[in-house]
């Protein structure tokens, strides 16, 4: 929501504007997505009796959907093996640009190097669509899991 509401008071004309703020707005999304997981994993730990959320102590996104991914096949959520696919892109697509939640968080490494160079290439609106659906769908995971009893 933070992330929406700077998009949404955001004016693209101005090119100031939009090249501050765009590291922002990703690294809110990133991590909205990053808590989700671990919310899907967190809730998948109470209804198996497991502990995989304290293995899940991390920001490596793709990590985090490969056990989320495993919560929703073992409680046999209805989903597509398409729509797993395209979420795991989505998620894919955020940790190939910023493996442990690094990059979006500073214009700049210890050497100064420039993390994100083509960052200002992004376009906010496809953003924004893109992790409004990913996010309905860990929203939609996590609310049917606490749909669910545990152990059945």
């Amino acid at each position: 929501d933070a992330a929406d509401l700077i998009v949404a008071h955001l004016d693209v004309r101005e090119s100031f504007e939009r090249d501050r703020l765009i590291q922002p707005i990703i690294y809110l999304y990133r991590h909205y997505s990053e808590l989700m997981l671990k919310a899907i994993i967190e809730r998948g730990d109470e209804l198996r009796q497991t502990q995989c959320l304290k293995d899940s102590m991390h920001h490596r996104l793709l990590d985090l959907w490969v056990t989320a991914k495993q919560v929703i096949v073992e409680n046999e959520l209805i989903c597509t093996a398409r729509e797993l696919d395209a979420v795991e892109n989505i998620i894919r697509e955020f940790a190939d640009a910023d493996p442990r939640s690094f990059s979006f968080r500073y214009p700049v490494d210890k050497d100064l190097n420039k993390l994100l160079p083509l960052w200002h290439k992004v376009s906010i609106s496809n953003l924004q669509n893109t992790v409004y659906k990913l996010c309905n769908f860990l929203k939609d995971v996590l609310y049917t899991l606490y749909q669910t009893e545990r152990g059945g």
